[in-house]
């Protein structure tokens, strides 16, 4: 009998067994390409369940594959946010790797976009779309890439609440166990122009990316770029361009469309530059919308007027300046992640032409351009919300400002910009790129 033979007898007899001390093994769930699923209580508190994911042993033969699967699982496990499934345990019992996450009682995206005829309600895929990205952010504020987002990996439980699933644990194993093809990895549809060409800096923005293809094919049913192997999606990027999902589903507003065009571009730096500026872009658009009902219904009933009016400003314009903050905020948190970044390929740079290896050079050369756009790109947003900041009354800035916020390196971030408006307000110049990175030197 063969290995895998073996694996899957030795599996199929994990239903009724405990592991782990305390993990009984109720019903498997699935199978995928990297392992079986299977559903899991608690021993001590029944009432807790577990989707428990025990990887195949193809993929574990490597010698080091224990000490970097431990590694990326730890990774992983700092990962805690309402739309992330959250891994609570890692482990090994004899020649089996298990990952433990927390079980959603729910669907897959892919089988709601399946029971749906074509395309889905605008309203519910941009809900979706926020719960997607919020728990992409998250993770990418950690330096951790999903690299594999697609519908199977976004599970919508009871609420309506979407969670993002497998965060990296495919293509990390994957990646550490060497089973890849042609330096590239993920599901041929749903990958950025760089994993398809294999590039070795593969970033926050392929998640932006991929997200976008997630985007259009609930708004139209289908994926943008289709086919079953990396080679023939690379080709229909480079033959097709940009997909506007307007040509296949004309009832999509055009703001929306523009979303995912953005999130399609195949040069990076046209790319929404982070999934919380796509997440921004949809807000405005919601709240524009919103607005103009408001308003609407106020004129229907001869209430747009005085005091009714005054509400109504007073209220956008709050919205809109907790909507630049929180704009600011985020750039600023993505300046200082790309700084060390920054400082590794200046480095990596350095060395290649100390050794005299050109070619290595070139490449670390143009990854240091990269990040620096990238960083240049943040500075110029938040000072661009800064200056939008200015054109509001300085009192409600202030007050909105001075809100609360739980997350200590935001709470600093939001000090920093209370400190830039009022510098602002008194010399008319936001702070140059070299001044906001002092504060991320600082650990802001």
């Amino acid at each position: 009998m063969s290995d895998s033979d073996d694996q899957d007898e030795s599996e199929d007899r994990l239903v009724g067994s405990t592991v782990h001390g305390n993990l009984l093994i109720c019903a498997r769930l699935g199978e995928g390409a990297t392992g079986r699923v299977y559903l899991a209580e608690n021993t001590a508190v029944r009432e807790k369940r577990y989707a428990v994911k025990v990887l195949r042993r193809s993929l574990t033969r490597d010698p080091s594959f224990a000490a970097r699967f431990y590694e990326e699982a730890r990774k992983q496990a700092q990962l805690d946010h309402p739309n992330i499934v959250s891994m609570t345990d890692y482990f090994q019992v004899g020649d089996d790797y298990f990952l433990v996450q927390d079980f959603v009682d729910g669907h897959a995206l892919d089988e709601l976009i399946g029971s749906h005829a074509g395309s889905m309600p605008q309203k519910r895929v941009l809900a979706i779309m926020k719960d997607v990205l919020n728990g992409l952010n998250a993770a990418h504020m950690k330096t951790i890439v999903h690299r594999d987002v697609k519908p199977s990996n976004i599970l919508i439980d009871r609420a309506g609440r979407a969670r993002v699933t497998d965060f990296g644990i495919s293509s990390q194993v994957s990646a550490l166990t060497g089973a890849r093809m042609s330096g590239v990895y993920g599901t041929p549809a749903y990958m950025s122009p760089e994993q398809l060409g294999g590039s070795d800096d593969v970033n926050h923005l392929s998640d932006v990316f991929s997200a976008g293809v997630v985007m259009y094919e609930m708004l139209t049913g289908k994926v943008p770029y289709d086919g079953d192997t990396f080679a023939a999606v690379a080709a229909q990027q480079l033959a097709r361009g940009v997909c506007n999902p307007r040509v296949v589903n004309g009832a999509i507003s055009r703001t929306v469309a523009s979303i995912v065009c953005d999130a399609l571009q195949p040069d990076r730096a046209r790319r929404l530059p982070g999934c919380l500026s796509m997440v921004r872009a949809i807000e405005r658009y919601q709240r524009g919308n919103i607005w103009k009902i408001v308003a609407l219904a106020a004129c229907a009933s001869g209430l747009l007027a005085g005091g009714v009016s005054w509400f109504v400003d007073r209220q956008k314009d709050e919205i809109a300046v907790a909507s630049s903050i929180a704009s600011a905020v985020d750039n600023y948190g993505l300046l200082c992640r790309e700084a060390p970044r920054l400082a590794l390929k200046l480095k990596g740079e350095q060395y290649a032409k100390e050794i005299g290896n050109s070619s290595y050079a070139e490449q670390f050369a143009q990854q240091v351009r990269e990040v620096d756009d990238n960083m240049n790109r943040y500075a110029r947003t938040y000072a661009d919300e800064l200056k939008s900041l200015g054109t509001f009354r300085r009192a409600l800035v202030e007050q909105v400002l001075a809100r609360p916020e739980s997350d200590p390196g935001r709470a600093r971030v939001r000090e920093q910009l209370r400190a830039d408006f009022q510098l602002l307000a008194a010399k008319g110049a936001p702070p140059g790129r070299a001044r906001m990175l002092t504060l991320c030197a600082a650990g802001g």
